[in-house]
């Protein structure tokens, strides 16, 4: 928790645009996870944290990738700054089963409780 609370207070907006889909597909992080292994139908969901500060790129076809794997995958996401895609974000995590929170940059000290809050709901 405190990793994760350390790279979110050092996150600045760079007023970029971010192709979301291609690491998602690229990195099979929506995928069902395939192997011999083990059997993955008895596994939890895999939870999948996305952080954005303003506007993405290829909206439809993340959308669409993250309802093809909600069997598989819940999304979280966190928007930070007022430049986040807010409407597209809550979009991502209700599509794919999980929540959204967004953070005031005058207010990093909040940020802490809803990072934890997210990984509370992820482990449910």
């Amino acid at each position: 928790m405190s990793t994760a609370g350390k790279f979110i207070q050092k996150c600045q907006a760079n007023l970029g645009s971010t192709d979301l889909w291609r690491p998602l597909h690229s990195l099979q992080l929506l995928s069902e996870v395939s192997g011999d292994i083990f059997d993955t139908s008895t596994l939890p969901p895999r939870s999948v944290f996305i952080v954005s500060d303003g506007h993405m790129t290829e909206e439809a076809p993340t959308l669409s990738a993250i309802r093809d794997g909600s069997k598989c995958s819940r999304v979280f996401t966190f928007g930070v700054s007022s430049t986040a895609n807010r409407h597209f974000l809550r979009a991502m995590a209700r599509v794919g089963g999980g929540s959204g929170q967004f953070f005031d940059t005058q207010k990093k000290s909040r940020w802490e409780r809803q990072v934890k809050e997210q990984l509370s709901k992820a482990f449910q």
